[in-house]
């Protein structure tokens, strides 16, 4: 680097001069750092430490490292999201097989164009039909051809809940 030192960082006040979103504050601060010679690894094993040395002095907290660290194409895979909140563990199951014969026609456009379908799968939640449109219609809004979601529960039920979708191959399949 032009200083003759092969790394530094800074803490610098920002301010973003963009279009707002939901997932992002107007104003932050940000770590910026300045590396030559190096990788991935190095980056990660450099902030890891950093910030537990700052846990360390500020809350006297002992961060375990490394961090749980997983690849842009497992987030997206199993979460959705680049960011995934990993407090729920809902990850995204591949349900494609089951709708393999499927003759619905929204998830038979999905597969035949060599989409997934995929499911959340919620345990100990008796969801009621209102709760369920809201999953839904969320779904749709996210997501609004490449995602159906499923929600695990008796067959009985799902199918009072979705007598139009509950397919009879489906109900076969999930029965065994």
């Amino acid at each position: 680097m032009a200083a003759g030192m092969e790394k530094y960082f800074q803490i610098a006040r920002c301010f973003r001069d963009e279009d707002l979103r939901a997932d992002r504050q107007p104003e932050f601060t940000q770590l910026d750092i300045e590396m030559s010679f190096t990788n991935e690894q190095t980056i990660q094993t450099f902030i890891e430490e950093m910030l537990a040395h700052v846990y360390k002095k500020i809350f006297n907290k002992k961060l375990a490292i490394p961090f749980e660290r997983m690849s842009y194409d497992d987030a997206i895979l199993h979460y959705g999201s680049d960011k995934p909140d990993l407090r729920f563990e809902l990850k995204i199951q591949s349900i494609s097989s089951l709708f393999g014969q499927t003759e619905l026609k929204f998830l038979r456009s999905v597969l035949d164009k060599g989409g997934k379908v995929g499911a959340l799968h919620v345990e100990k939640y008796n969801f009621s039909r209102s709760d369920f449109e809201k999953w839904v219609k969320r779904a749709q809004e996210l997501v609004p051809k490449g995602l159906f979601i499923f929600i695990s529960m008796n067959p009985a039920k799902l199918n009072r809940l979705l007598p139009n979708f509950y397919h009879k191959t489906l109900s076969n399949k999930h029965n065994n």
